[in-house]
């Protein structure tokens, strides 16, 4: 059994929970100094804080903004988050090897386009690199139909996609010879 770890607010829209722990048969250090072993949901929030705080600590630069999304996208529901379990239970093997090549993504970031957050409700914006004053972006089906087509710059570089329906999609930004492609995860 899983008990939740990490809740976000439910008012704005947010999916709720957003990750989990296991809070059945958790280790825990008893009142005399020995490891033991007990259940409850108030093992399940430290349990998530501790991991996070000790991810976080390798990489002190790193934003609470790029710490959640880098948690969030190592939990075993990533792709396919439920009212139940959010995102689910993160792996944090991934995640901590995802936040240590987060200086080398900075420098990438300069060269390449890249889309946050995602999966995203109504809004999407794109990284544009420097040197380059607009973008195309395109949204397509997973079959290929182009859903809609817009520009971006370094100023005006989000898109509204409230109107979308939910799915999953491709989204392509090109500008001359600088181009990514994305899988779009519309809420």
């Amino acid at each position: 059994m899983l008990v939740l770890a990490l809740l976000v607010p439910n008012g704005s829209g947010l999916r709720k929970p957003d990750v989990m722990a296991q809070g059945v048969s958790a280790a825990v250090v008893d009142q005399n100094g020995a490891v033991d072993f007990n259940s409850g949901t108030s093992f399940s929030s430290p349990i998530m804080a501790g991991a996070i705080a000790s991810l976080w600590q390798s990489r002190p630069e790193a934003t609470n903004v790029q710490i959640m999304q880098i948690v969030r996208a190592s939990a075993h529901l990533f792709d396919n988050p439920t009212d139940l379990m959010g995102y689910g239970i993160p792996n944090f093997e991934i995640a901590y090897n995802a936040l240590q090549i987060l200086g080398a993504q900075a420098q990438f970031l300069d060269i390449q386009f890249a889309m946050y957050p995602n999966p995203a409700r109504d809004v999407v914006s794109f990284n544009i690199p420097s040197g380059i004053d607009s973008a195309v972006v395109s949204v397509f089906t997973t079959a290929g139909q182009q859903v809609f087509s817009s520009e971006v710059t370094p100023q005006q570089n989000t898109l509204d996609i409230s109107g979308v329906a939910p799915g999953i999609y491709i989204t392509k930004v090109i500008s001359g010879e600088t181009k990514n492609s994305f899988k779009l995860i519309k809420k």
